[in-house]
């Protein structure tokens, strides 16, 4: 199979450069600074890049995905959502009337500073239901709501420090998002899934001899943000990773601290808050956020509608596996986004205004969902990287690609036009092989 190297110094000697060839081992792919050279690796990783992008439908870009979808209710509030998982929640008409109490409530997840919501007074999010009423439960948007319960962490520090969290009993979940204000409340920003918080030897990691955890981000503007003074640290459900040997009690933390320099530098503010959430509509989905052990998604990218199909792993076989049928969003938004309809099984599933996924009836328990979809374009970035998929018969197209790329940097017509004959000839023939095939059938005479 071709390699990043070998495409590149293929298409060097089809231009008819005068440059020297990358050694075939890659010793000198990253050290060779040669203008001209990198030209030539941007060219071919451009040039793959492109023909991926040419239809999503390859089949040598295809793939096929299993994910358990958690049921859950979509809610909206005033203020921040500070709920934690594992609660339970009691759920009222607005008039104050129960519905249902201790509904099991597992994951909490804020999308209020995302791409899903545009509210600057409201907080948007969902939670998962695990709770085995569900198929007898409808509701109201707008009115019926629950109390969720959560815990409200405000660390108010100063100056140039390293956050260390000192607290035994840290929660065990997921960053859902960070809030910082500075010392007058003003908002400085909000960041979601910026980092996790590792364990430290308590030894050299705090100065108090009790475990500590610091706080790890890959996040510049977070990192610069406190760095640079005052603030406050709004943050919940924090994911915590124990060396081995090492007990994680469970339960809530009770206090969180602030190390500097060896000695305390801040104070810790830790209170119960009860934040009352309007239901909204069942539980849209993002596959990326359905995480569960035996799930099966890789760099997804396009996903085909007509491909859906619903495994339902408590029903009898043969007819564990039923097809889920398409409906485009503004037929589904009419008839079948509402909350008066109870869980069931699936027939129906759509994408949304925003990029997220529906299923009516709303699933009434997890189910799985299998799915064909293209994977995201590969970059070719090692020298060995391959690009993944593509035919060894077809490598060249990606080389005559490039040679066409440079022929027009270089303005050499008769190179372009060579290379673009060669192109658009392997580029049919791929076309005709791995792209679906279509069969128009003839109308019946009578």
């Amino acid at each position: 199979m071709a390699t990043y190297v070998s495409l590149v110094n293929n298409a060097i000697d089809e231009s008819g450069a005068d440059l020297a060839l990358y050694a075939e081992d890659g010793s000198d792919f990253t050290t060779n600074t040669e203008p001209m050279l990198n030209r030539f690796k941007t060219w071919v990783a451009r040039a793959w890049k492109t023909v991926q992008q040419v239809a999503f439908d390859w089949e040598f870009l295809n793939n096929q995905a299993i994910v358990t979808l958690q049921p859950g209710l979509m809610f909206y509030c005033d203020g921040d959502i500070l709920g934690t998982a594992g609660s339970t929640v009691d759920v009222y008409e607005d008039s104050g009337t129960l519905i249902v109490d201790d509904l099991e409530v597992g994951r909490v997840k804020d999308l209020t500073y995302s791409q899903y919501s545009d509210s600057v007074d409201k907080s948007l999010g969902y939670v998962d239901i695990n709770d085995s009423r569900l198929a007898s439960l409808t509701f109201m948007a707008g009115s019926d709501y629950f109390e969720l319960p959560g815990r409200l962490h405000q660390v108010v520090v100063s100056g140039n420090i390293i956050p260390q969290f000192d607290d035994a009993n840290m929660f065990v979940g997921d960053i859902l998002s960070f809030i910082l204000l500075d010392e007058t409340n003003a908002l400085i920003g909000v960041f979601n899934d910026v980092g996790e918080l590792t364990t430290l030897d308590p030894a050299s990691g705090s100065s108090r001899g009790s475990t500590s955890y610091t706080f790890i981000t890959d996040n510049d503007q977070v990192a610069t943000t406190i760095a640079s003074g005052n603030f406050h640290l709004y943050g919940y459900n924090f994911n915590v990773s124990l060396p081995t040997g090492w007990v994680l009690a469970d339960g809530l933390p009770t206090g969180m601290g602030i190390n500097r320099a060896g000695s305390d530098g801040g104070t810790n503010v830790v209170s119960d808050v009860a934040t009352k959430c309007y239901l909204h509509s069942w539980k849209s989905f993002l596959f990326s956020e359905e995480k569960d052990s035996n799930d099966y998604v890789h760099e997804l990218s396009e996903i085909d509608n007509n491909s859906f199909h619903i495994i339902d792993h408590e029903a009898d076989s043969p007819s564990t596996t039923r097809p889920l049928t398409f409906v485009p969003w503004h037929i589904f938004s009419v008839q079948y986004d509402n909350l008066t309809t109870p869980p069931s099984t699936p027939i129906y599933i759509t994408e949304d205004n925003t990029g997220r996924w529906r299923l009516y009836p709303h699933p009434d328990r997890p189910v799985t969902l299998k799915f064909s979809y293209s994977r995201t374009p590969q970059n070719l970035v090692e020298w060995d990287d391959e690009p993944k998929g593509l035919p060894a018969d077809f490598t060249d197209l990606v080389m005559w690609l490039a040679v066409r790329m440079y022929g027009e940097f270089d303005e050499q017509p008769s190179v372009a036009r060579r290379a673009e004959r060669y192109y658009k000839d392997l580029l049919q023939r791929l076309q005709i092989k791995y792209r679906p095939k279509f069969h128009i059938k003839p109308k019946r005479l009578y």
